[in-house]
Order: C-alpha cells, then structure tokens, then sequence
C-alpha cells in the first residue's frame, strides 16, 4: 500500500492511495471462510456451502469492506504520522471523482485521491501581545449585597393582611369584556403576582390590598414583557396571551404573602456551607467573599483570555481555504443546509476555525494533553456536587460514584466526555495564556469587572456581528 501527498498550495494538497491485491487479499479470503462457516444457505448444510457460492453472494461486499477499511486506515496513519493539522475533513478529489466507482468483480488494484486542507504556515508568537491581568476585589458592600442575596434565597414566607411592594399577591383574575372568538369573560384562578415584577408606574395600585379586596388593571400595562409573568397570571395558552394585549382584568385577592430573609445564624450558614463548620458571623462573611472572589476571579480570567484570543487572531495572519471549506460544510451537512446558509454562517464559522488553528499551535508547544482520568474525575466531582444540591450525598451513593460517572461519559455516543475533554483543553490553554502573554496587573471591583466585559463584548458584537466569550 502506498501513500503519497502533493501539495496543491499553501492551504491545499492531495494525498494518493493506492492499495494493490496483496493489500487486501489475505484479510479477504479469511473473512469469506469465516461467513461460510456460519452461513445458513438453501440447499446446503450450515457452515458447508462451497466459498465459491459465497463468494458469489458476498464477495463485493466483502471486498468493499475491506478496501474502506484499508483507505481509511491509510488516510488516517498518514495524517498522524506526518503530523498534518488537517481542517474539516479529507474529501474526494474533483479531479478524481471517478474513481470511487468501481466494477468489484474487476478490479485488482485499487488508487484513491482525497482533498485535505490546512491552513497556510505561520509561527506562533506572543511578543506583540500585551493585556491586563484582572485582579478582582470584593469591599465589604459586595459581601453585604452577597449575603442579602442569600438570605433572600432562603428566605421563609408568611402570610399577611395587607400587601407592600415587595409582596406576592395571589388571586383569582377575570376579564372585563368577553374576548375575541370567546362566549364569556375569560377567568383564570391560578394568579400569583410579584409586586416587584410590577413596572413602577403601575406599583402603587398593588400596595395596600387585603383579602377580598379587588382592582382592575391591564396586564399589558402593568408589566414590561407579558410572556414573561404568564405563568404569575395562570395564562399558559399562547393565543390566549395573545388576545389579553390591552384588554382590562378584576383581580380579587385571595391571600398575600411577604418573603422573610434567613435570619443570620447556624442553621443558615449550614444550609449554605454544609459541614463546613461555619459558626459565627465573621467567618460567614469570610467564606462568602473567599467564594465570590474565587467564582468571580474565573470570570475575569475567562474574559482576559477572551481579549487575549482576539488580539492573537488580529496578530497572526494565515491563509484558509474558503472555497474547500464551505464546500465541505455542504457535504457534512447534506441536505441540511442550503448554500446561502453556508454563505451567511461562513465568517462566523471561519472566525471560530482561526481559533481553532491557534489553539493547536499552543498545544503542541506546550505539549498539551487531557487524560482519560482527568475527564472521569471531573465528571465524578460535578456528579457530587448535584448530590449535595439535592440532599443525596451519601456513602452509598459515594461507592457507586465512579461507575455512575463512567455511564454517563458513554451516553449519547460520548458527548459528554468530549464536551469536558474539550472544556479542560480550554482549561490548560487559558493557564498557558495567562502564565506566558505579557500583562499588566490591575485590582478591579467586580461590578466594573462586568460593566467592562459588557461594554467589550456588545462593541465587538456591532463590529464584527459576532462576539467572543
């Protein structure tokens, strides 16, 4: 079997194939004896039809097994063995597209040609590069605005007489005019109202209420976006949605309820840091802040890899070719996509693409890798922590932990391993990035942290069409 590659350009080349009869002839025969000792054949006793009636019934698709299976293998262990970043995937040749069609009961040699693109070469640099190493701080304002937010998130509710404007009014809701194509007023009594979901020009009408009491209101005017609260209002058809545009309600209360915030003792900060020994006050307000900054930290890591990458892509001019590109998109898409689809998806698709060719070369400089176990391990940590999210973190369930995490990298055909194993190459290509660019430091509040990060991405977004997170 021989393989031979020639370079078309700088972004395209063929490889040749050829695989001659004593490439495939032995593994041929050997499969034909192995059908006919199981084969079951009208006529004949199982396992003793003669390999000539055999090779009458199978021998093409035997033979055109084997061929793919050696094509296949010899596309692949070229590209490996030659170390050849490849894009897309190998195609067959246009000049060469005849080939593919043979009369198997012929044919003896075997030559194939398939089209594989690369990028043009470059070399990986970072000395034009600088960017700002974000350092996030959390004052003492962003701790008490955390903790406000936990003692929301566990807050108990209780029942009062008379609504405020951060209540929950529940109540029984019917519509003042018969609706278009109905008989009758249109009643849902399934209502549960946020106040504070109210727009506030609209506010004051719900403050102040008890039960029985009633008003009339348009729900179209009193909230910003109606598929957002159609749930509140009991209102789950969208036609029905649809029909309530401008028209007014009664709404009779039936009870009203007020959110109490967690009281700041143990039993909270058990339920938020469970058995991690949080006794006192000062120690909760340490482990809020330790935790907020962590989380907070990786986003501001996460956003200056995001300007990192842009500025390597700006820095790093290189060649791709479009035309084998977008007419591979067509064939892996076939009959999903039209050609003005890849048309318009192409510079979002080719924006992605450069990455992904930059990203190869810091790989393989820094010698990359993600291993089996690093993947298994991450999916066991992330499997633990839902258990303690859902109160089942147990020994039993520790014991069956590993195989429990083993199944579900299987399922779906893997999509979960290649989701974390892509997601940990992020990972260590953002270490990499952050260790060997030039940057500066600088302290930054968080809350400037996402302003920025909102303001960068939204005018990228206007310049490009496209944004990178």
């Amino acid at each position: 079997m021989e393989s031979t590659f020639i370079k078309k350009d700088s972004t395209l080349g063929t490889l040749k194939v050829v695989i001659r009869t004593e490439d495939y002839q032995k593994a041929v025969e050997t499969e034909t004896k192995k059908i006919a000792a199981k084969a079951h054949l009208k006529g004949f006793r199982p396992g003793k039809a003669p390999l000539g009636v055999i090779k009458n019934l199978y021998g093409n698709q035997i033979l055109s097994d084997e061929i793919n299976k050696l094509f296949g293998n010899a596309v692949n262990s070229y590209l490996v063995d030659n170390k050849i970043d490849y894009l897309g995937e190998p195609m067959p040749s246009e000049e060469y597209k005849d080939e593919f069609s043979f009369d198997w009961k012929t044919a003896s040699d075997f030559t194939f040609h398939v089209d594989i693109a690369t990028s043009s070469p470059f070399e990986l640099s970072f000395d034009s590069i600088k960017a700002t190493n974000y350092q996030v701080s959390f004052d003492d304002a962003a701790i008490d605005e955390a903790i406000k937010n936990i003692t929301s998130r566990f807050a108990s509710r209780q029942e009062v007489e008379t609504s405020e404007a951060t209540d929950v009014i529940m109540g029984n809701m019917v519509s003042v005019n018969v609706l278009a194509g109905d008989e009758a007023p249109f009643e849902t009594k399934s209502v549960f109202i946020p106040t504070e979901r109210v727009k506030e020009e609209a506010k004051a009408q719900f403050v102040g209420l008890s039960k029985d009491n009633q008003i009339t209101f348009t729900p179209s005017d009193s909230f910003d976006n109606l598929k957002d609260v159609r749930y509140m209002l009991g209102i789950f058809d969208e036609a029905v949605l649809d029909k309530i545009e401008g028209e007014a309600f009664t709404l009779t209360v039936t009870k009203i309820e007020r959110s109490l915030p967690a009281e700041m003792n143990e039993e909270l900060f058990e339920k938020v840091f469970p058995g991690e020994e949080v006794k006192d006050e000062a120690t909760f307000r340490n482990k809020v802040a330790q935790i907020n900054t962590e989380s907070l930290q990786k986003e501001a890591n996460t956003f200056t890899t995001a300007i990192i990458k842009d500025k390597l892509m700006e820095a790093h001019s290189f060649e791709l070719p479009q035309a084998f590109l977008k007419k591979w998109l067509m064939f892996s898409n076939k009959g999903k996509v039209s050609v003005e689809d890849v048309e318009k998806e192409y510079p979002m698709f080719e924006e992605s693409l450069r990455w992904i060719v930059i990203q190869r070369k810091i790989v393989a400089a820094n010698n990359i890798q993600v291993e089996v176990g690093e993947i298994e391990s991450y999916a066991m940590d992330m499997l633990a922590n839902q258990m303690r999210q859902y109160g089942i973190y147990t020994e039993e369930n520790l014991k069956a932990l590993p195989n429990i995490a083993r199944k579900m990298l299987k399922e779906n055909n893997g999509k979960q391993f290649r989701d974390i194993e892509n997601m940990l190459f992020e990972e260590k290509v953002q270490t990499v990035l952050l260790a060997q660019v030039p940057m500066t430091a600088e302290s930054i509040a968080w809350k400037d942290l996402v302003s920025l990060s909102e303001t960068y991405y939204k005018e990228k977004a206007e310049k490009t069409g496209t944004a990178t997170a």
